[in-house]
């Protein structure tokens, strides 16, 4: 979902990385101060007394400490709306409706499923590359996406298959969920059928559930009511390896700022899956990196800290065992790894940024994955 670059609008600056480095693409200078004096915005007012909600997990513990260390004080009613700083795990524990700009801050901009959906983030991907295309007038490849085709799409599941041959493996992935939930492997046309209808049917008996408790005056999740949108991609046979492991590299977007666009880049780290890697095994535990999938193996608690690599592991592990053999430059992944991983941070937040919903106090934070092949690409 990646930044070196700085990037420049009519009516915005995007601030981008901790370090810059020459990339072509600098903006114009500053403008000459015209002697006017003139107040800056800020994202909180400094007479409100520095309140904040916490809802929800995944992490929360961090910023509680953190906010505490700085004289912040936790308010613990969901419906109060006088806060500084509302961090929730779903945007929808947000009422935007009652938000004051410049006065508070929210951690999710309202529409960022653009970002966060596999298939919102496709759709601007797709249309980005189209516009650039048009206005350099020479086709612009974003060949950093897997072959992709939407199962919900008619004219997309036709085209899919048409191009699937037997025995390929591909992997379908539900467009609005995470932590690898409802993801599965495709190694043939009939065991994709079979599954995507008996989601159907799941969806169809639920919904006739949800009815009759209704009619008794019992509610039911709205979430669960209708049957995944989903995409199927080319799955990367021939990942790279760390000691026979598949791995991806989770690193992180944060917008800071969406009035003006700040944008930062933070380096990761490494998902390690508990299991050798062998493309022929069915156990999705040694396919998905996700913790929330490692977990469910009951071995994890004894292996749970080989899962986890830092980025400055991960560099001595290329430079000692993988360097000679693939022709690397000593330190690759600090330097044409990163550059790459934040070139594609920037291609997704450019595709995005000019839809984004912009109010000074919204801010968000998105981790992005990355894989690299034995090839190296990535």
């Amino acid at each position: 979902m990646p930044k070196e670059v700085n990037l420049r609008n009519s009516s915005s600056t995007t601030a981008t990385g901790s370090q810059r480095r020459k990339t072509g693409n600098e903006g114009p200078s500053p403008p000459v101060d015209s002697g006017v004096q003139s107040r800056p915005r800020v994202a909180v007012s400094s007479n409100m007394e520095p309140t904040y909600y916490i809802g929800g997990g995944n992490g929360n513990a961090l910023i509680e400490e953190t906010l505490n260390s700085l004289g912040w004080r936790r308010i613990k009613d969901k419906t109060d709306d006088n806060y500084r700083l509302r961090w929730c795990e779903l945007k929808s524990s947000i009422n935007y409706n009652t938000f004051k700009e410049g006065d508070q801050m929210v951690n999710h901009i309202p529409n960022c499923n653009l970002l966060t959906n596999k298939l919102g983030l496709l759709d601007s991907l797709q249309e980005y590359s189209r516009v650039c295309s048009a206005v350099q007038r020479k086709t612009m490849k974003l060949d950093f996406i897997p072959e992709t085709y939407r199962l919900d799409d008619p004219k997309d599941r036709q085209t899919f298959d048409q191009t699937y041959k037997e025995n390929e493996m591909w992997i379908c992935k539900p467009t609005g969920r995470n932590q690898g939930k409802g993801i599965f492997l495709v190694r043939s046309l009939s065991e994709l059928n079979r599954a995507t209808e008996a989601e159907k049917e799941g969806a169809t008996e639920h919904k006739e559930l949800s009815r009759e408790g209704e009619a008794r005056g019992k509610q039911d999740d709205p979430r669960k009511r209708k049957s995944l949108n989903r995409i199927i991609q080319r799955y990367i046979t021939d990942p790279l390896l760390v000691d026979g492991k598949k791995f991806d590299i989770r690193c992180y977007m944060l917008i800071a700022s969406t009035a003006p666009y700040v944008v930062l880049y933070h380096k990761g780290y490494l998902r390690l899956s508990m299991y050798n890697y062998d493309n022929t095994c069915d156990n999705i535990i040694a396919h998905l990196t996700n913790q929330f999938i490692q977990k469910k193996d009951p071995k994890y608690s004894e292996l749970k800290e080989e899962t986890a690599w830092s980025m400055d592991r991960f560099n001595q592990y290329v430079n000692e065992k993988l360097s000679a053999e693939k022709g690397l430059e000593k330190d690759w992944v600090y330097g044409p790894l990163t550059t790459t991983m934040k070139q594609i941070m920037t291609h997704s937040f450019t595709a995005v940024k000019h839809k984004l919903q912009r109010k000074v106090g919204y801010f968000d934070l998105y981790g992005l994955d990355f894989m690299i092949d034995e090839h190296m690409k990535i």
